[in-house]
């Protein structure tokens, strides 16, 4: 199989990216979505950043959404999850 291409794995529901407006999170919520997958960057207070990672997703033609919440919060969790769902 190879890596980088669309084909690398079959299309999913949305992903969930926690920690996704900054650093590794960004890169892991960049190349999802080049494989083809709506990715909902969650945060907890760096919104602009989150923002900007969404932007420059959907600017290469996929599905993203900026998700608030702390994962850390049972109710927070259930929450992102239907925001992610239903924005992406």
């Amino acid at each position: 199989m190879k890596f980088g291409t669309k084909t690398e794995l079959p299309r999913q529901r949305p992903v969930i990216v926690t920690g996704g407006s900054r650093g590794t999170g960004a890169a892991i919520a960049r190349n999802l979505a080049k494989l083809g997958h709506p990715v909902a960057v969650n945060y907890v207070a760096s919104k602009d950043a989150a923002e900007t990672v969404v932007s420059a997703i959907q600017a290469a033609g996929a599905k993203a959404a900026a998700i608030p919440g702390n994962v850390s919060s049972p109710a927070h969790i259930e929450a992102i999850s239907t925001a992610a769902e239903a924005a992406t």
